[in-house]
């Protein structure tokens, strides 16, 4: 997962340009299956373009896991919020 000599170049430009706006474009997570078809549509499109940088490649994962799990907290909260305005009436 080393980074290479020549892939320095790359690999900032990863994280100065087009990782956050990857963050940028999907960062409002949503239930809808088309948000998710377009988070890994462009997970997959930047993994592509930095094609065997392993670090561009964990980075992805990463994120797409905490996309998930942000997702999943949400889910609980609201179902938490749910139960509590029940219990209320």
């Amino acid at each position: 997962m080393r980074v290479t000599h020549e892939q320095i170049p790359n690999t900032i430009k990863f994280l100065q340009i087009d990782f956050p706006a990857l963050v940028l474009q999907t960062a409002g997570i949503e239930a809808k299956d088309e948000y998710w078809q377009q988070v890994v549509e462009q997970i997959h499109v930047v993994s592509e373009k930095y094609n065997k940088n392993g670090f561009v490649d964990h980075m992805l994962v990463a994120y797409s896991n905490y996309l998930s799990k942000m997702f999943n907290k949400a889910k609980e909260l609201e179902k938490e919020n749910q139960n509590a305005i029940q219990h209320k009436e």
